[in-house]
This record gives structure tokens, sequence and C-alpha cells, in this order.
């Protein structure tokens, strides 16, 4: 039963295949009996493996042949099979003509496309660009892989200016437009490079290194060249306005006005008042005049100064200028003996040796006893300084109270304690020391 069955689907799937075969064989009219083999066609399993695999295909080369058995399980790919081979339409990646090489034949799956196509994609093959300052377009079309973008050897960052980047490559910082240098040789240090507007320039600059000046009274030239900053121009402490003479400008440093050129000087200590400085001819003295008189450079002097004992038996008051008889206890007696007495006093007497004549020397005014016992240094018998003898009493004077009496002389006490007193009888005996006239 099942043959039999087998046998009614063969032959009417064989009926179908005649009656497709008739349907899109194209013309009905055969092209040739049966038997010839021009009436030969392809099988439908040519047609898959077409689609499958691109093979061409065989049609028989003799007349047909009736088989001698139907057709077995598998040994053809049906319609459906045939079908799925087929190629679908894909707008969003089905190639254009635009997509394929001039040309160049493909089966177009896009809607207006569909079917065999040639290709229109320009086959440019080879294209080299050069890179330069702009942009450059590359040509549209097919490239065969064997073209460049030429590079350059140069292209290093040695070659490239400082703070720009070519092509990615930044410049080095040494690397730089030298048309702004106005350097020449002689601006640089001998030996040493720079480069000037486009041009090395090798210096010849002196190197002087360390040049040391001491400043004179006329100019001095700097060495021309380079100075390392180690030598110097020396200084002198000494160059302050105090050693300076008044009136001169030594390096900007005004003199002192104190500061002068005494070689016109002429003055000697006997001509300089007692104590006194002053400079001449380069050397300060000290005065030793006194009431006209000069103290003995050599003198021996009271703790203060006030007193100058001449070594000649006379005392010079410093303060008066008055020169007084050195012993105070010389003269006794009536005011006549004791003026007259002095009156004589001379160079030889007493152990004067001041080089003096007779009334040279007389009693002294109530002033100028004054000026004895009283001030700096004050005279009296216990304090005697330079003096000798001086004693406790009353020492006349030469000064008379002229109202009412003139005859009446006035008298100074020693230790001086009263301003001083009136004798009404010059027959009186007191003291007596003498003064030298001026």
């Amino acid at each position: 039963m099942k043959n039999r069955n087998h046998k009614i689907v063969s032959l009417a799937l064989g009926l179908s295949l005649v009656s497709i075969c008739l349907l899109f064989a194209g013309d009905l009219t055969p092209t040739a009996a049966p038997d010839n083999s021009a009436s030969a066609m392809f099988k439908i399993e040519d047609l898959y493996q077409r689609l499958l695999n691109g093979t061409a295909g065989t049609k028989r080369s003799a007349g047909f042949t009736e088989p001698s058995a139907g057709p077995t399980a598998g040994t053809m790919h049906s319609l459906n099979d045939i079908m799925s081979k087929m190629p679908t339409k894909d707008d969003t990646n089905g190639a254009a003509e635009t997509n394929v090489l001039q040309g160049k034949k493909f089966w177009g799956l896009t809607s207006g496309q569909w079917g065999p196509r040639v290709g229109s994609m320009p086959n440019i093959g080879q294209q080299n660009v050069t890179p330069t300052s702009a942009d450059q377009s590359i040509s549209q079309g097919y490239h065969d892989g064997s073209g460049k973008v030429a590079g350059d050897a140069n292209l290093v960052t040695g070659n490239i200016k400082a703070g720009v980047t070519i092509f990615g490559v930044s410049g080095k910082t040494e690397v730089v437009d030298t048309t702004s240098g106005d350097a020449v040789a002689g601006d640089l240090l001998a030996g040493k490079k720079a480069w000037v507007d486009g041009t090395e320039v090798t210096g010849t600059m002196s190197n002087v290194g360390t040049q040391n000046i001491t400043p004179g009274t006329s100019n001095v030239t700097i060495t021309q060249g380079y100075h390392s900053g180690s030598g110097q121009v020396t200084g002198d402490a000494d160059l302050v306005s105090g050693n300076i003479r008044a009136g001169v400008n030594l390096f900007g440093v005004s003199g002192n006005s104190n500061v002068v050129n005494t070689s016109s000087g002429d003055a000697a200590t006997a001509t300089i008042q007692f104590s006194k400085k002053a400079w001449v001819d380069g050397v300060e003295i000290t005065g030793y005049l006194a009431g006209g008189t000069a103290c003995n450079p050599a003198a021996t002097y009271s703790p203060l100064k006030r007193w100058c004992h001449n070594g000649n038996g006379t005392i010079t008051d410093t303060t008066t200028g008055l020169i007084w008889f050195s012993k105070g206890n010389n003269f006794w007696g009536t005011y006549a003996s004791c003026s007259a007495n002095i009156s004589y006093l001379k160079n030889g007497i007493d152990g004067l040796t001041d080089g003096s004549s007779e009334y040279d020397w007389r009693l002294p005014t109530v002033k100028e006893m004054l000026t004895l016992t009283s001030g700096t240094e004050a005279i009296s018998p216990g304090n005697q300084y330079l003096f000798t003898g001086m004693q406790t009493g009353w020492y006349w004077t030469c000064s008379a109270h002229t109202n009412p009496i003139p005859l009446k002389k006035l008298r100074v006490q020693m230790p001086y304690t009263n301003p001083y007193g009136v004798q009404e009888n010059p027959g009186a005996l007191f003291w007596g020391i003498a003064v030298r006239n001026p």
C-alpha cells in the first residue's frame, strides 16, 4: 500500500514540475524534440547551486532519457530552499553604484538599483600628498594604498621654533627667531658665540677679569673689556669731611670749615692768650700770654692752672694777667716803708730774676688785692698754692679812701673775711705784697 502511495506522490510531483516548467519556461513552442539535446534545460538543483556557490550548472548533452525509477528522498532542493538563497532588498546596507569601484559589476540590493549594476566609484589609485601650511583635500574615490602623505626627517623639535607646534612636534626652547638681535662681535666676550639676525657671531670683547683702581690726583683709565665684578676702586675710611681742607671737594666730600692750611700762621706761645690753643704751620700750640706777659712754657702750674710760677720769682694770675712777687712776707711796716721798699724791688734782689727794674713793682690796688684773695684757687695763708710766706693779718693796698680825708689808706684782710678796712694812721704796721706794673 505504501509503495503505491509513493508512486502516486511522485507522479503528482512530476506533473507539478512539468506544469511549473511549462508556466516559466518561456515560449510554449518547444525548442527541440525531447530526444534532441537542444531541448535540454538546467535542473532546479542547478539553480540552487548557482545561488549557493555560483556553480555554472550542466545541461544534458544528449536526448532525453526516460528515468528508470522515480526520484528518491533528498535528491533535490525545494523551491523554498532556492528562495532562501535569493538576494533581498536592503536600502540600509545595500551598495550603490557610487560605493563600487568604477567598471566593477555587482548585484544591487537597493530600491531603484536592484539587479545587476556597474560601479561608478572613481579609481584614484595612488595619491601622494605633501603637507603645507594650508589644508589639502584628499581626492574622492578609491585609493589603492600605494599613495602617501609625505614625511620629512627634518620634522624634529630641534628644527622648530620655541613655542610652536608643527604636526604635533613642539619647538625646542633654544630655537628662536634672532631678527631682534643687534649685538656685534665687540659686544660679546672673546670666544663666546651668539646668534644675531640669523648669523652666528663670535665675540671679540677682551676679558679683563679683575681690575683694581686706586684713585689719585688724575683720572685713571678703566681698561676696555669685560670685568668680572671682582675688581674694585679702592676706598679709604679717611675720606671724610673732617680730613679735607675747607673749600675743597674731594670725590664728592666737602671739606670741614675748621680744617685749614695753617702754614701762614706766625703766632707763638707768648703771643696767644694763656691756655688758648691755635694751629701754626701744622702744629697745635697753647698760649701762655696773661696780662701782657707770657708764662714760661716750662712753668709750674697750680692744680687748676690759675697760677703760673714762672721760675724767676714771679707768679702770673692767668685769669687777670697780673704778675705777683711770689713772696708774701718779704715786706712789713708802715704804708710809706712798704711802698718805698717795693718800688726798689728789681731783678737780682730777693731771688728775683725776671729782668725787672726799679719802679716796675708797686702795692696792689684794692681791686687787684681782692682778685688775689677771691675766685678759683683764692690765696690765703692756708692755701698759698705757688706763693710762699702769706701771713694772717692785714695787707696794704695803694688805694686811698678819698672821702672825706684822702690820706686814709685801704687795707685788705688775709685771709679775706671782710671787704676791706680803713686805716687812719698810715704809720701803722701791716704786710705788703708786690704786683708788677703792666
